[in-house]
């Protein structure tokens, strides 16, 4: 990874030198942080998606049912759909990151901007290197909550605690009752 910063005492922050290499720095973003593993991600997940179909046809070739081969099927395309939710995730919010880095690098270096401008895009850039950096941490959320299971268990434990607040809220009033 490049790096060229300049440190600067007055306001205190560490800013990339010159806008020539702060677009330079976008780009590299966007192809080696956004694109390339996007893509990396997606044809090692398409591969691991097919050595596990090959492993199921290794063990058990002519002996599966119709309905095991249908549950297989749905398991591949609920992981498949995963898979590309992942990838798309993650490309387009580090997309948009490396993006918008090359505008305010573009933009400074063309146009004077006004305080407000410039307090607007270091706002929108700091939040965007915010996400970006969350970014690889969503793909657990992303898996629960695409999953019609993880849906559904869900809904079974909200109903359980509902049910036991319930419960512990009419012994308690019974309990009151009954010391009187």
């Amino acid at each position: 990874m490049p790096f060229n910063y300049t440190i600067s005492v007055s306001p205190r922050s560490c800013i990339i030198s010159t806008s020539s290499y702060q677009a330079f720095y976008s780009m590299w973003n966007l192809v080696f942080f956004a694109w390339i593993p996007s893509l990396c991600m997606f044809t090692f997940g398409l591969l691991t998606i097919q050595h596990i179909r090959q492993g199921r046809e290794r063990v058990a070739p002519l002996t599966i049912q119709h309905h095991t081969q249908r549950n297989h099927k749905k398991v591949d395309r609920q992981l498949i759909q995963m898979l590309i939710v992942q990838c798309l995730v993650f490309s387009s919010i580090s997309t948009v990151n490396s993006i918008f880095q090359l505008y305010v690098s573009i933009s400074n270096s063309s146009v004077m901007k006004n305080d407000f401008e410039k307090v607007r895009d270091t706002s929108v850039l700091s939040a965007l290197n915010a996400t970006t950096t969350f970014a690889p941490c969503m793909s657990f959320y992303l898996f629960a909550l695409s999953s019609q299971m993880f849906r559904s268990e869900l809904m079974i434990l909200f109903r359980r605690r509902q049910v036991t607040q319930g419960l512990s809220h009419t012994m308690a009033t019974f309990r009151h009752m009954a010391a009187k």
